[in-house]
């Protein structure tokens, strides 16, 4: 079954925790058995790791007029936002788009990027106000 079919299968279980939980188990959780010389602890703690790294990622941001949604998919990620998704993106790209998409319209972090010139000037102000601060 391919990623786009699974993750269109799987819609209705990322709005219900309990629904994705079931799903999951039915899928993943219940046929995972103890290693032998496994304690009952480590069987739970290595049912609980599946569990962990194999959950959809939800990332709920309120943007705009909508919400981003980012379901996992096997290894691959589809991005939901304003009626639209993207179907199969690598983990980069997840991260690239969910980035542009949580952006805010004023991104003060660019001032951070100076030419040379500029780095030399602000730090000539900096240190010219932080001279006159007391010690």
């Amino acid at each position: 079954m391919s990623a786009n079919n699974r993750i269109e299968e799987q819609d209705s279980k990322f709005t219900d925790p309990k629904k994705a939980f079931d799903a999951w188990w039915n899928d993943v959780g219940s046929g995972l058995t103890p290693t032998k010389g496994d304690d009952q602890e480590q069987h739970a703690r290595k049912v609980a790791e599946v569990a962990w790294m194999d959950a959809f990622v939800v990332i709920t941001q309120k943007v705009n007029k909508g919400e981003v949604l980012v379901k996992r998919v096997d290894t691959m990620f589809d991005v939901h936002t304003d009626g639209k998704s993207t179907g199969p993106l690598g983990y980069d790209e997840m991260l690239g788009l969910v980035s542009s998409l949580l952006m805010p319209q004023s991104r003060p972090c660019l001032q951070w990027l100076k030419t040379p010139e500029q780095h030399k000037a602000w730090n000539e102000s900096f240190n010219k106000t932080a001279q006159g601060l007391p010690k």
